[in-house]
This record gives C-alpha cells, structure tokens and sequence, in this order.
C-alpha cells in the first residue's frame, strides 16, 4: 500500500511539473518579445526559471566573440555566485561550460559535488544535477545556460527538450538584439548625417533605396541589387510598387506610404518580390533626405534588412512549442490514466 501511494504521489508531481514546462515556455517566449535590453532579458530569463519551473538556481553568462567575458545573470545564489563571476571575469571557465562550448550539446551533471571540483558553485547542487548548455543561433555561440535539476527530473526526455527550447530561444532573441543594435547604429549614424556618401550608400549590404513622392525608384543600391536580383538600371524611374509589390498588398501598402511621407522617421516591414518571383521579408526603416538640397526634390530613403530567415526561425520555434505541447499531453493523459487506476485499487 505503501508503495501504491509513493506511485499516485509520483505520478501526481510529474502531472504538475509538465504543467509548469509549459508555462515556463510561454513565459519566457513572452519575454523574448517584449524584451530588447540583453542584460535585463538573461537577468528575468534566470529568474523565470527559478520562479516557473522549480530550479533551485540559475545562471547564465554571455560571451563575445572571442569567448570574453561579457556579463553574467543568475537567480538563486546570492552572494555564492561572487566567486564564480570573479572566475569568469578572469576568463576561466567551469567543465560544464568548457564541455558545452566544445560539443554543442547538452552537458548533464549528475552528481557536481564529485564531478565538478573546480566549480565553485558545487556545493549549491545538494539532492540536484545540473544543466549547461550553450546559447547560440546558427553557428554563433553568445554564452552558457546552467541550472540545478532535481534528480527525480535530470534524465526526463521532456525537461531536457525544455531546457533545449530555452536555449534555442534565448540564442535567437540574443542574435535578433544584436543584429538590431548594428542596424539602429547603422541608421542613426544616417540619419544623422544627411550628407552621406553615395559610396557608402552603393556598397552598403543593407537594401538602401530612395522614393520620390509618386514611388519612382530614384536610388537603388547594391544591396538592393544583391536582394532583388534586379540590375539599378533595370528600376530606376520605374514604380517601387508595381516591381516589388505582391498586388494582394497594393492597398495596403498604400496606407503605409501616406503615413511614411512627411514623417522624419519611420519603420515598418512587409514582403518584397525578388527578380525570380521569391518572397522576401524586409524590415524597413525610412527617413526624408533633400535631394541636392533642392526642396523639391523630396526623397524618402529606406534602409531595409532581410529578415527573412529570422520569421522562418520563429515559425520552426512556434511549431516545436506545438509539438511540446502534444507531447506534455499525451504524458498527462498516460499519468492520470495511472492515478485513476491506483484509485480504483483503493
């Protein structure tokens, strides 16, 4: 009898545990949106995982390019983290994070007390495992993820899928933060001298092109070109809209060009057909320069960003969360079909 209520306890714990993978998930996909400042996103990234999913801590740091110490994040450890950020910002790094950093995959501690002497964070794992693993979109590695995991969980397929999928996340939101910073320094650094070159303008990777009133092509760069597949000579003078526009986006588009024109600033996004029919989606950002400095020659320049692999990513990271959310299910239902045969044992 004894054994049965361990078993309807069990079953019951994992039941709620799944629930709170979900949330996490949610939460933190949530904050991923909203939140564009790196520091304060791995800072609440950290404490959603104490506070969503049960951890008993968490911490991340950030790495550049060259591996450097950036900044570091954690929750859970207080004052015990002092001396592992004291190490990182020496440039040494733990086994688990050396070992992530190497493989690319997943590292699983199960016992850090033995396993990891060098850290000084072991002693904080008591009844715990641990999790590290590297935060990195495509081939560009950004830090190290790692949190203490109840033994009961440190070999479960769905709290390692979880811990995967923030990963993952947290990679693409540290990627599109960063890709966004050189972008807006990029913009700013044009918009605040209107006398750019035309060089700079011509070998810019960026998609830079200039408007006149009626959406004549004025300026077209090799960006542009490079995108589009188009030849400058080929779109100069012709109608912006009736080249590049998908017709079902004509209207559309038409409402967002009245609230362009006139305004010193303006950004949005919308899908462009390249040369060969491709859709591409792009990110604009738009300012009004003075042609020669004759008034009536009236440009808006747009510098636009290719952004369509980053909505491919987010559209494969909503289908995983999907695929999760199936998979969380049918364990539910597998456990509670367990609990209620135990109950009718009794």
């Amino acid at each position: 009898m004894f054994k049965d209520i361990t078993e309807h306890n069990k079953a019951e714990e994992k039941i709620i545990h799944l629930n709170l993978t979900l949330s996490t998930i949610s939460n933190v996909n949530q904050l991923i949106i909203k939140e564009k400042n790196r520091d304060v996103l791995i800072q609440e990234v950290c404490e959603i995982l104490i506070k969503n999913h049960g951890y008993e801590n968490a911490w991340i740091v950030l790495l550049g390019k060259d591996g450097e110490y950036l900044n570091s994040a954690e929750s859970g450890l207080g004052k015990n983290f002092l001396p592992m950020k004291k190490m990182l910002e020496e440039g040494e790094l733990p086994d688990c994070a050396k070992k992530t950093l190497k493989t690319g995959y997943l590292v699983i501690i199960k016992d850090p007390k033995k396993d990891c002497l060098d850290c000084p964070l072991s002693r904080n794992y008591a009844e715990h495992g641990g999790f590290s693993i590297s935060l990195k979109h495509e081939s560009t590695v950004y830090g190290i993820l790692t949190v203490s995991v109840p033994l009961s969980f440190l070999y479960e397929e769905t709290e390692q899928n979880l811990f995967k999928e923030v990963s993952e996340d947290l990679g693409f939101a540290l990627n599109s933060i960063e890709v966004e910073k050189k972008y807006r320094k990029s913009v700013d650094d044009l918009i605040k001298q209107k006398d750019f070159s035309e060089k700079i303008i011509e070998t810019s990777s960026a998609i830079i092109v200039g408007l006149d009133i009626d959406h004549r092509i004025r300026l077209f760069n090799e960006g542009a070109e490079k995108i589009t597949g188009y030849k400058k000579e080929e779109v100069i003078g012709e109608d912006w809209f009736h080249i590049f526009l998908p017709s079902e986006m004509l209207e559309e588009m038409e409402k967002v060009w009245k609230d362009a024109w006139g305004f010193s600033s303006h950004s949005h996004a919308n899908q462009i057909l390249s040369k060969t029919g491709e859709k591409r989606m792009i990110s604009w950002q738009t300012t009004g320069f003075y042609e020669e400095k004759d008034e009536k020659n009236y440009l808006l320049i747009s510098i636009g960003e290719d952004i369509t692999s980053q909505k491919k990513a987010e559209e494969e990271i909503l289908r995983l969360k999907d695929g999760l959310e199936i998979q969380v299910a049918e364990k539910t239902k597998e456990l509670n079909e367990k609990i209620n045969e135990l109950e009718r044992f009794y």
